[in-house]
């Protein structure tokens, strides 16, 4: 009997932005799905985002955001994402920064030993 966990996409990638002086980017899902991030990223590509006279480069990419913020979120429910140099490290000094998360909310479907717990209702799926 397979026991294990199944994540399925339902609701399409979401996008969220916050600036540098945020502090934090809280994301969510719904009651019963989890976050699973497709992309994460922190630094300045464009002036367009965050706009602000501090800006001396759009080469700027930290290139542990990813992973941190993967590891910070998936699976939960909710995660606080930091938009701040002390979490990523500073990728461009006197440059201010961004955060962008791209994630999509998943339906977990639980299966154990003789049992099926189900997190999202069935109807969700279509």
């Amino acid at each position: 009997m397979f026991t294990g966990k199944i994540l399925l996409s339902i609701s399409g990638e979401t996008i969220e932005t916050a600036c540098e002086s945020q502090g934090i980017l809280p994301i969510s899902c719904p009651v019963g799905k989890v976050i699973n991030v497709t992309k994460g990223f922190f630094g300045r590509t464009t002036r367009k985002i965050c706009e602000d006279a501090r800006i001396r480069t759009l080469n700027c990419v930290s290139g542990t955001a990813p992973a941190k913020i993967q590891e910070l979120c998936n699976g939960n429910n909710s995660c606080d994402v930091p938009t701040t140099n002390a979490y990523y490290g500073d990728p461009c000094v006197n440059t201010y920064k961004y955060v962008h998360v791209t994630y999509e909310c998943l339906c977990e479907y639980m299966f154990g030993v003789g049992e099926v717990e189900l997190e999202c209702m069935y109807s969700d799926v279509f």
